[in-house]
């Protein structure tokens, strides 16, 4: 029978499978004033999106104002937490507003489903005084004794509101957090203002969480518990903490001597915050102090493992070190001069240190060109145990050549990556996560404009997207340029397979140095993007005007994402052999690092003894027998990694005793130890 070998450029490939890819539709709010912005997006399984954002003043949906009542007084300037659903057609179903008219703002911290049914949010606010009101939101509170759960008595008290809701808008469960300090002898600490002394109450600073099975509530939160110059001890020194929900304490801690300042901590509570079952203190020692966090998440994977993710200002410019979890053993230095640190910690549900990710960020700090590393987000593939991170990097134009790492550094693994953001995917297999692959979106112009990117992330069969600021065009290495747009700045969704490679790239045409990437949702085939626009953009054939500072929403369409992808390792080709009773085999990724799959389409391969078989050879002649791994249906798998790099012909069997030969390129595998 006669065979004809066809090659197909990636292009072509997707070709091959028609799909629906589009936008429906692009719409968002925005102000006068700054301050509008999407913190976090979580869907249903109609498709509806739920989000947690901020909002000022005169901010508009639709035309339509956010705010239903006219804001007065000093807290028309403040900000405002908005917690609405958006239809799958991108109507506001109904929405929840924080806003006080005390000049305080109300911020959104974080938002998780927890359920089929439900979702939660995190909201810092201030409960109102007799003269203030909060709109709570569907009500109109004129003072704090009017809030169902009130903190104990203080005077204009700033808490941490943890509030669920069912998918129709209905609070199911809601409590304030608060806590406060105690001395050495066990009495409360106060403040002073004025000279009147007053309980010490504080919200929980910069909280992220997420929730297990068990209904079980991971919280961390930014610990200012190292010499508050506001605290006032009355006979001892600030020694402990006491964790306060509704009015009660439901657990109390010491303050370790070691711990400085900012530092994080994470809690676990009982469901419905009866208890605090265990609390840590992630940094346990450090030679100098840190600024707040830039951007921080809590996640728990389906095995029940705590993820801990911070990006934090460095207030002291020295060599330092950093122990995460003493106890553990778990340290790392900091490089001269850096701007920041990253680094993302993982804990069992007992809070246990497990390991820790930082990059090496090794470079002499210099006042134009700092350099910086920040991580963004995670996501998981279970099926495969892997470990996505976003993340950008700024190591500045011009460098020391004497005191930086050239490159940034994973253990011994170099990154090829200066300005750059990145998603890199770890294996979770062994003790420490090793690398295994990494995608670039080169020429980021600023990674601290990405600040806001928190949730950036999610992956579906082999896939990974991402949303990304950018400037001059990004071009990827021996690939076509991806957003053409030379020498101005925009934003767009790049999407990697799990190998680091490519897919594709859409370009908003936002072309402003302040637009900024936001959380992204996936919903089976459909994507919800979030983010800031200063500019006009694109989304499709759907264009934003200006609007000043808008917070965008939106909806894009693409039914390939519920197939696995079949996508070349790297720039290149694959290779697909077609025969004449319409059987196909498909060799992919081609080229290859470490292994390649065998896919049958139409027919199946030949077996002897229930093993199959192939013959490998190399440019040479020489010629050997190798045995594939079935993987699925129709599906093998040939592990290559002991191979030299070269080019191999690989020739199967068909079930009808065909034979069929591919051409293979293996590449050097730099992630191998």
């Amino acid at each position: 029978m006669a065979r004809k070998t066809l090659t197909f450029a990636l292009f072509a490939l997707i070709a091959i499978t028609a799909h629906a890819q589009h936008f429906d539709w692009a719409k968002g709010y925005g102000s006068s004033q700054e301050g509008c912005l999407i913190k976090g997006t979580v869907t249903d399984s109609d498709g509806n999106l739920y989000i947690l954002g901020q909002f000022t003043k005169d901010a508009t949906w639709d035309g339509q104002r956010i705010l239903p009542i006219a804001p007065y007084g000093p807290g028309q300037n403040s900000i405002n937490t908005l917690i609405a659903k958006i239809s799958p057609s991108g109507e506001m179903l109904w929405k929840k507003v924080i806003h006080s008219n005390n000049g305080s703002n109300n911020l959104p911290y974080d938002i998780k489903k927890v359920s089929d049914t439900a979702f939660a949010v995190l909201v810092e606010m201030t409960l109102p005084t007799s003269d203030q009101y909060t709109y709570f939101l569907d009500t109109l509170l004129p003072s704090w004794s009017d809030y169902p759960s009130a903190a104990w008595g203080m005077e204009n008290p700033r808490c941490t509101a943890f509030i669920m809701f069912d998918f129709d808008g209905n609070v199911k469960e809601q409590h304030i957090l608060q806590l406060s300090y105690t001395d050495t002898v066990g009495n409360d600490i106060v403040e002073y203002y004025d000279s009147e002394p007053w309980f010490k109450g504080s919200r929980l600073y910069n909280p992220s969480f997420d929730i297990d099975n068990d209904g079980n509530i991971y919280m961390c939160r930014e610990a200012q518990d190292y010499l508050n110059p506001n605290l006032n001890t009355q006979v001892g020194t600030l020694k402990g903490v006491k964790i306060w929900c509704d009015r009660r304490v439901v657990g109390e801690f010491d303050i370790p001597d070691e711990t400085q300042y900012w530092f994080p901590q994470l809690l676990k509570f009982s469901p419905h915050f009866d208890t605090l079952l265990a609390n840590r203190y992630i940094v346990q020692k450090s030679d100098s102090l840190y600024y707040e966090t830039i951007n921080s998440d809590t996640k728990i994977d389906a095995a029940g493992n705590v993820y801990c993710l911070r990006n934090q200002n460095m207030q002291g410019y020295s060599s330092n070190t950093i122990v995460i979890d003493s106890a553990q053993g778990i340290s790392f230095s900091l490089s001269e001069k850096n701007k920041n640190i990253s680094y993302l910690v993982q804990l069992s549900a007992n809070l246990d240190v497990n390991w820790k990710i930082t990059l090496d960020d090794s470079m002499t700090f210099n006042s134009n060109t700092p350099s910086m590393t920040l991580f963004h987000d995670i996501a998981f593939d279970t099926d495969s145990n892997l470990l996505f991170l976003s993340a950008t990097s700024h190591r500045g134009y011009v460098m020391d050549t004497i005191n930086f790492c050239s490159v940034l550094k994973y253990l011994d693994y170099p990154l090829s990556l200066k300005n750059d953001a990145f998603v890199i995917s770890f294996s979770l297999d062994g003790a420490l996560p090793s690398l295994h692959s990494y995608g670039r979106v080169p020429s980021i112009y600023n990674s601290e404009a990405a600040t806001n990117a928190r949730g950036n992330l999610v992956c579906l069969n082999n896939r990974v997207f991402m949303q990304s600021a950018y400037m001059g065009g990004v071009h990827f290495p021996s690939q076509d340029i991806h957003f053409n747009q030379q020498n101005a700045y925009g934003l767009g969704l790049s999407v990697f397979d799990y190998s680091g490679n490519l897919i594709m790239g859409i370009d908003y045409s936002a072309l402003s140095p302040t637009n900024d990437p936001g959380s992204i949702s996936l919903h089976d085939s459909i994507l919800y993007l979030s983010g800031i626009l200063t500019s006009d953009a694109t989304f499709g054939d759907i264009h934003l005007p200006e609007q000043g500072r808008f917070a965008y929403m939106a909806r894009y369409v693409d039914t390939s994402f519920m197939t696995p992808y079949v996508h070349t390792e790297e720039p290149g080709e694959v290779s697909i052999t077609l025969v004449e009773d319409g059987a196909a085999l498909v060799a992919y990724p081609n080229p290859f690092r470490q292994s390649v799959r065998i896919k049958v389409q139409g027919g199946q391969l030949k077996e002897h003894n229930g093993t199959v078989t192939a013959i490998l050879t190399d440019l040479s002649g020489r010629r050997e027998e190798v045995r594939l791994t079935p993987i699925g249906s129709c599906q093998y798998s040939l592990d290559l990694t002991s191979r030299p790099q070269a080019t191999y012909l690989l020739t199967l069997t068909t079930a009808d005793g065909k034979q069929h030969t591919v051409r293979l390129l293996k590449q050097s595998d730099i992630f191998s130890r």
